[in-house]
């Protein structure tokens, strides 16, 4: 977990909790595109499968672009487009409301539920292998350090309580 370059001004801790930070970000990210890539029908990029994710989260026919795009802190514009292609790969569905003919509901297809299913046994596994490891004592004080760490970016880097808000769908 080796880094060439150093942060200035970084105690050893800080300089440490960076490296872990960067090194656990990448790596789960890798794992997740690794997992997608095993499905032999996932032909999805990890965006694709987080917005996937955020409308599997949503409530059930009132998913919109502005809540999607709210949920996952990128603009309006950026959802449309990555629906519309998730669209035309037969993921997700558009339907007008039944009570404003101007709304869209956006909901999951059956092959979106399937390919959001790998996403969340890739998650399920990923926990349980790490708590499985831990005394009941360290899993209270990771959930009070990440709840610390969540606090800090939604409150500093965040437009929404959801995680970081990079435009990346």
């Amino acid at each position: 977990m080796a880094v060439d370059w150093k942060v200035p001004d970084m105690d050893a801790f800080a300089e440490k909790f960076n490296d872990f930070l960067v090194h656990i970000f990448n790596g789960i990210l890798k794992s997740e595109e690794a997992v997608v890539r095993r499905q032999r029908d996932a032909d999805l990029s990890i965006s694709e499968l987080h917005l996937l994710d955020a409308v599997g989260r949503g409530t059930p026919g009132r998913n919109s672009v502005s809540d999607l795009a709210e949920a996952l802190g990128i603009t309006n514009s950026s959802v449309t487009i990555a629906v519309n292609k998730l669209v035309s790969k037969g993921c997700l569905c558009k339907t007008r409301s039944g009570s404003d003919g101007r709304a869209v509901c956006i909901t999951l297809t059956p092959r979106g539920e399937k390919l959001l299913s790998y996403h969340h046994k890739f998650h399920e596994e990923m926990v349980q292998a790490v708590a499985a490891d831990l005394t009941e004592e360290e899993k209270v004080v990771l959930l009070s350090g990440l709840e610390k760490l969540s606090a800090y970016f939604n409150q500093h880097h965040c437009c929404h309580s959801g995680g970081a808000g990079t435009e990346q769908v």
